[in-house]
């Protein structure tokens, strides 16, 4: 898990530099295909998995999947030939430049917490849109322990509940996740209405928990799920791009490695 977290966030802020180079909307493109295709993959993965244990024997499915780990290798060498191949642009904001420009005030307004690492303070209070965006993906993962535990339960207590109408509700909500995901990534967002569209998003997300808690029919259920479906991907997204966004070079490495620590710690 710890390793998991790691590469995944060295990974993002690699790719994001390494996307940059051909677009300047580069990072958030790669964010939200990143997104659809760890969704799609989700609901691909179990069928194959299926197929190749029944075909076979789960021996084959592991196979498989030790393969696809292996596969990265390349890729991963492919990414960092392409970042260093490359002459790179000047960051835009290096770290050393924002200290030059950090304020006295920022810095000695004490409303950082102490208990904080100094890079990650200096981070913050040169870019406390990080600190929002951080706060947005911490909240919404902690709230979203609700929806994991409290859907089966709501399932159950709907006269005639089964297994069969939770796969209804469950199947409606990854549809509408990968939609969500596909819409964020047709048609990217301004990086001045990142924090907005995260904070409506999660907005309809806890309508929707509202919704569940007070409806009484599968149709309610599956409706809310699939609202929470389209809402879920868009601000998580746009929580990263954000997060992307204000940051470059080595802050980038170091906000996208300490949201994964939020993401993880509150999930």
């Amino acid at each position: 898990g710890t390793f998991d977290a790691l590469a995944d966030a060295l990974g993002s802020a690699a790719l994001c530099d390494l996307a940059e180079q051909h677009s300047r909307d580069g990072a958030a493109r790669f964010l939200s295909l990143d997104d659809l295709t760890s969704r799609v993959a989700r609901l691909v993965g179990p069928a194959v998995a299926a197929v190749l244990a029944a075909a076979w024997e789960p021996a084959a499915a592991l196979a498989f999947d030790a393969a696809s780990f292996l596969l990265t290798v390349p890729l991963s060498a492919w990414a960092i030939c392409g970042l260093t191949a490359n002459e790179r642009e000047p960051e835009r904001r290096s770290l050393t430049h924002l200290r030059k420009q950090e304020t006295a005030s920022a810095w000695s307004s004490r409303r950082l917490p102490r208990l904080l690492p100094v890079p990650i303070r200096r981070l913050l209070a040169v870019h406390p849109e990080v600190a929002v965006a951080w706060r947005l993906r911490g909240i919404g993962c902690f709230v979203w322990g609700g929806y994991s535990v409290g859907v089966p339960l709501l399932v159950i207590a709907i006269p005639g509940g089964d297994a069969t109408q939770l796969a209804v509700v469950t199947a409606a909500h990854a549809a509408a996740s990968v939609a969500g995901s596909a819409a964020i990534s047709a048609r990217p967002i301004g990086s001045q209405h990142l924090l907005a569209v995260a904070v409506l998003a999660w907005s309809v997300v806890g309508c929707c928990f509202i919704a569940m808690a007070a409806g009484t029919t599968l149709i309610v259920l599956a409706a809310a799920a699939a609202m929470m479906g389209l809402g879920t991907p868009i601000a998580n997204v746009t929580t990263t791009q954000q997060v992307a966004a204000a940051t470059t070079g080595s802050e980038r490495t170091l906000a996208l490695i300490t949201q994964a620590s939020v993401v993880n710690g509150s999930s």
